[in-house]
């Protein structure tokens, strides 16, 4: 009786799939490894965009009220009042608010809606680095600002107000000029610092 010949069948034995397999999980496990880390980057654009949101919305907050407390209030170029010590034609009206004071004053209580605050140091109620006192949250001021809280949950922002006499080569006087440093921390740990300064005028 003639024995048949097998043709052979196309496919693959069993232990050319294992090896198959066995390559194409270590060729996805180089690739993953190689473009995962690429997604922490590809969100941090995102992050420092809305830390520039915010922190410029601070800012222009801050700057956008008087110098002080016992500043002139009432506008007007022709015989400004300023506070501190003045020279020619310049009135004062009191002394300026010592930097120890820096904060809100004690009429103004300890609310932490920034919208009713009058002066630039009362924003050194959010300077986390000083001694009782906290940062806002980012779904704070995105409430009080009108934007969407849920981009801005995981925030932070310090507010710092610190004098600034050299700034005008004055080292000597704290009435010339503040400066404020608006640090503003993403959810992924980095801070952002904006700064600028308020002149007595």
């Amino acid at each position: 009786m003639p024995v048949s010949e097998r043709h052979g069948a196309g496919g693959f034995t069993l232990i050319e799939m294992v090896i198959g397999i066995t390559l194409l999980g270590i060729a996805l496990l180089l690739l993953v490894g190689t473009f995962l880390p690429m997604l922490h980057y590809q969100s941090q654009p995102i992050y420092q965009v809305r830390a520039a949101v915010l922190g410029k919305s601070m800012l222009d907050e801050a700057l956008s009220r008087s110098f002080d407390e016992a500043s002139d209030r009432s506008g007007g170029t022709r015989n400004p009042l300023y506070c501190g010590t003045v020279s020619g034609t310049e009135q004062t009206i009191s002394a300026c608010t010592s930097p120890s004071s820096y904060g809100l004053d004690s009429s103004e209580g300890s609310s932490r809606n920034f919208s009713s605050y009058n002066d630039v140091d009362d924003f050194d109620n959010f300077c986390a680095t000083k001694s009782g006192r906290t940062a806002l949250t980012g779904t704070e001021i995105a409430a009080l600002l009108g934007l969407d809280s849920s981009l801005y949950q995981s925030y932070q922002v310090s507010i710092c107000v610190t004098s600034a006499p050299g700034w005008w080569g004055l080292a000597s006087r704290d009435d010339v000029a503040k400066k404020v440093v608006v640090t503003v921390t993403m959810p992924s740990g980095e801070s952002m610092p904006f700064v600028a300064y308020r002149s007595n005028y």
